[in-house]
């Protein structure tokens, strides 16, 4: 879905999305794969899109989930978030 969505324009940039909305891109990296994600920006983008990625464990069956897991989770952010930081700001 990715190549496609780089063809038609429709792929956000992560570090965009990264900057803009940390918590977004951590739901985005590590949450279920989504089409809503190919809304963000493009020609026929929906302005919905964030919330509807934001919210989207809530509409979800929670198998599988683990405290021991969000917060190795959420260190992996916290450190690919560092690394952007030191080498692109």
């Amino acid at each position: 879905m990715d190549d496609l969505a780089i063809k038609i324009g429709v792929m956000p940039s992560f570090i965009s999305v990264l900057r803009q909305h940390p918590m977004l891109a951590y739901k985005w990296l590590f949450g279920p794969s989504l089409p809503y994600q190919y809304r963000l920006s493009g020609e026929h983008s929906w302005p919905d899109a964030k919330d509807a990625i934001l919210t989207a464990d809530t509409r979800m069956h929670p198998l599988g989930k683990s405290r021991y897991l969000k917060s190795w989770q959420l260190i992996v952010v916290i450190l690919c978030v560092f690394y952007l930081w030191m080498h692109f700001w």
